[in-house]
């Protein structure tokens, strides 16, 4: 048996002098510690990790990812027929609305950026945005349905900003002016 003389600590079955209150501990070999204070020193900045990572994502859809997918995916507020839109739209500035009415013109322009704009009878503007192929598909005369914002509403014009076609046989309830 050994005896440990005053001022002396055992460790691993080699004696020897006590350790200083400022020395660092000695950690066992091929362990981590299962102290407290260490596990917090990792976990704490991986837990702020996430916490922004969760933030982030809750924010991006509120911010500026709603738009896209009410586009997409959101009911309109209102539908009317495009002799109408002009008396009805203003009320409906910035929400989603589907108009019904027949194309009299598609403009492509190539100023910088590829844009496309789809006329309706009655003063309605659609602006497509680089979707030209969808805009180019309507024909002078074919009665179309057009989901967008309103954008602008006066007097004799209102712009759907961003506009996108509508499915055909989706259901169309008009309101009436």
């Amino acid at each position: 048996m050994m005896h440990l003389s005053e001022g002396s600590v055992r460790s691993s079955g080699v004696t020897s002098p006590a350790r200083s209150a400022f020395a660092p501990s000695p950690r066992p070999r091929g362990r981590r510690s299962t102290d407290k204070a260490s596990a917090m020193n990792v976990l704490g900045p991986l837990r702020h990790l996430l916490s922004a990572s969760a933030a982030l994502l809750l924010l991006v859809p509120l911010v500026g990812g709603c738009q896209g997918w009410v586009m997409d995916y959101g009911d309109p507020e209102a539908q009317f027929e495009a002799e109408d839109a002009v008396g009805l739209a203003p009320e409906y500035l910035g929400e989603k609305v589907t108009v019904r009415g027949t194309v009299v013109g598609v403009v492509v322009s190539d100023l910088g950026s590829t844009e496309a704009t789809v006329a309706l009878e009655g003063g309605v503007r659609a602006r497509f945005g680089d979707m030209v192929e969808m805009a180019t598909s309507c024909e002078e005369g074919e009665v179309v349905l057009i989901d967008g914002f309103v954008r602008t509403a006066d007097q004799s014009t209102v712009t759907l900003d961003p506009a996108m076609l509508r499915d055909p046989a989706a259901p169309f309830e008009p309101i009436r002016r």
